[in-house]
């Protein structure tokens, strides 16, 4: 399959982000039009201007020529202004939400285009354009009012697409696209699976999702899929899973199957399986002779306990347990493969002995979940570990007792008693770092993270900060949302790599006219200042020198 940039979720394509010198995000910003002038004197690659209410598009602000992605989902925008054809680099458009009833033909002008989607806009029918592009390979024609397909949709030589609640629309010409690997029939009212899917020799990857099927037709196992979603479907029997050879990442999510589904084998080719916001209450004993099996999802279960072969027998790198109340987690006595251990928002009865056999673990995420009795008798060495993100007062005498000296990202939160200057100096070499709601100053041990590159301190009752946070010079992101400062001091001035601060809902006197001269600077989030502080004059200055200025209306005051 295709290496993608964007994320397909519910019938739209969601652009993945990836903040650099060359993106320019102004989504969310309540902007009626374009900044103008549009960008600073650097190369744009990446213009988002999604979920604005946009309604003009100024030509002064047209000259893009490097530009490759650009998001409009969710604008007012009701036609694509014809300076946009100058953007003949331009790969990937977004315009899911627009109230668009038609296409310029000039789009056949752009050579590259190769990602397009056009979900929910108001077109009501495939627009002849598409037919003219040479490079298009995806395309969402999600929740559009058509009654039918164009008959040249073949023509396209299409790799992906995505058709989701189309119930009204006769999808029978798909059949003809031998170039499709991926299709998305999601939320459609099918009770059977089309037999024209048969006629696709290339689909690897096909989400059915959201239809009321009860039964897979044998002839799906001889299509070459390696990926099949069928969550929220309603299969009554268990397919004659042994003969599929190739699947490898099944999603049997949600509570309407049949437990009959659950017995027998499933295909001994998976490596990924989504059992999440099912009826099970165990985790099905047939996953057991899943040899290749390295991702297991089991989400949101009321009681659960964990046995020692799925972590012993089964290859897992990957095990995520969200939601979950966990009763027992079996201790292990072997070294286990696991890579990704995730329990967020559940419980967990003590802390998990199965850490003391995991030389390989890179992800350890056990936030909002409550650990009954967090004590750790001997030091935990996490040897490979690179992602930790623990929250609540109970691990805090857990801290000193992890050895990680590969960590990376670390999250911390609502640790009061944690005695995190000792902790911080024993993880010099951590990248990024988030300490919520845990103390009202900075900690002194935060001055050996010199390596740092993102900083989260927000909700800590922060009144000031240390001059000495200039040290921190590879610090690129700063984050002090919800604290109590009255002023921004001149050290963060000093912070020549720093290129995104949020500052929301801090009683700020006054906006630092210094702001504007950070050389590297391309994003301030103050949404939520004070009443008394204009800032919309200064939100238009850094909008037009290419930095996103968020500022939102002032909360509502409580009375």
């Amino acid at each position: 399959m295709m290496q993608s940039s964007f994320d397909p979720f519910g019938g739209r394509l969601y652009p993945r982000r990836t903040p650099s010198q060359t993106m320019l995000d102004y989504q969310h910003l309540d902007l009626a039009a374009v900044p103008s002038p549009l960008y600073p004197q650097r190369p744009i690659t990446y213009l988002d201007l999604s979920h604005n209410p946009l309604v003009t598009w100024p030509s002064e602000s047209a000259a893009l020529p490097s530009l490759t992605r650009l998001n409009l989902a969710h604008t007012a925008i009701t036609q694509l202004p014809d300076h946009l054809r100058a953007c003949t680099q331009l790969e990937e458009l977004y315009l899911s939400g627009c109230p668009l009833e038609w296409l310029p033909s000039w789009l056949s002008e752009l050579p590259h285009l190769r990602v397009l989607d056009l979900s929910h806009t108001r077109l009501t029918m495939v627009p002849e354009v598409l037919r003219s592009l040479p490079s298009l390979q995806v395309l969402s024609l999600s929740g559009l009012p058509l009654a039918a397909l164009s008959p040249w949709l073949d023509a396209c030589s299409l790799r992906m697409l995505l058709l989701r609640s189309l119930a009204a629309c006769d999808l029978s010409r798909v059949r003809t696209c031998s170039t499709l690997e991926y299709l998305d029939l999601g939320h459609l009212g099918l009770t059977q699976v089309p037999d024209w899917i048969q006629g696709l020799p290339r689909l690897q990857q096909l989400d059915l999702s959201d239809n009321p099927i009860t039964e897979l037709p044998a002839w799906v196992g001889d299509l070459p899929l390696t990926t099949l979603h069928l969550a929220q479907t309603r299969l009554q029997h268990r397919p004659d899973w042994e003969a599929w050879t190739m699947l490898r990442d099944l999603n049997l999510s949600g509570m309407t199957h049949d437990p009959a589904v659950f017995a027998g084998a499933f295909p001994a080719s998976l490596a990924s399986l989504k059992l999440y916001d099912t009826a099970l209450t165990a985790i099905p004993p047939i996953v057991r002779n899943l040899q290749h099996l390295e991702t297991l999802r089991f989400d949101n279960n009321a009681s659960l306990a964990i046995p020692a072969w799925l972590l012993e027998e089964c290859p897992l790198k990957t095990l995520e347990l969200i939601n979950t109340h966990i009763t027992a987690m079996a201790p292990v006595a072997q070294p286990i493969p696991l890579e990704h251990l995730i329990i967020t928002a559940g419980r967990l009865p003590s802390w998990p002995t199965l850490l003391d056999h995991t030389p390989h673990l890179r992800t350890l995420d056990l936030s909002e979940t409550r650990i009954v009795d967090a004590t750790c008798p001997s030091p935990c060495v996490l040897p490979r570990l690179g992602t930790l993100d623990l929250q609540g007062d109970a691990i805090a005498p857990l801290l000193p007792q992890l050895v990680v000296p590969m960590l990376q990202r670390w999250t911390i939160a609502n640790c009061w008693d944690a005695d995190l200057t000792a902790v911080l100096q024993q993880v010099g070499q951590v990248k990024n770092l988030a300490i919520l709601n845990c103390s009202g100053t900075v900690p002194e041990g935060l001055r050996s993270c010199t390596r740092l590159q993102t900083l989260n301190m927000g909700h800590n009752g922060l009144r000031e900060l240390p001059r000495w946070i200039s040290e921190l010079e590879q610090l690129e992101s700063l984050t002090l949302a919800y604290n109590d400062l009255a002023q921004l001091p001149p050290a963060v001035r000093e912070l020549s790599q720093l290129h995104t601060l949020d500052i929301t809902a801090n009683p700020l006197r006054s906006f630092p006219d210094w702001l504007h001269r950070m050389p590297q600077l391309h994003a301030i989030e103050f949404q939520f200042p004070p009443d008394d502080l204009a800032l919309h004059e200064q939100q238009a200055q850094f909008l037009a020198a290419g930095v996103r200025c968020n500022v939102r209306s002032p909360r509502p005051r409580k009375a």
